[in-house]
């Protein structure tokens, strides 16, 4: 089961085109240095700063209980910091 990445925060933006590019993710608004918690336990790929327009960044492989591997994203964070 997922959790909300930020309980009590508000959806800005959900799936969809901007011009001919898909947007495929959903923007979430909260107050600055909101804490961020990954939707499922999962095992950290990557968490950098980067230049590529998402900033600090963090990405995080799951397993489902079936063995299905789904991957979710953290971007555009003030900080990082992971436990």
């Amino acid at each position: 089961e997922l959790v909300s990445p930020m309980p009590g925060c508000t959806h800005k933006d959900h799936y969809h085109y901007r011009g001919s590019t898909f947007h495929a993710a959903q923007d979430l608004v909260a107050p600055y240095r909101t804490p961020v918690q990954s939707v499922a336990p999962g095992v950290v790929v990557t968490a950098t700063a980067k230049g590529d327009g998402y900033g600090n960044s963090v990405v995080v492989m799951h397993k489902t209980a079936d063995g299905e591997v789904f991957y979710s994203g953290y971007h555009h964070l003030a900080a990082i910091h992971l436990r």
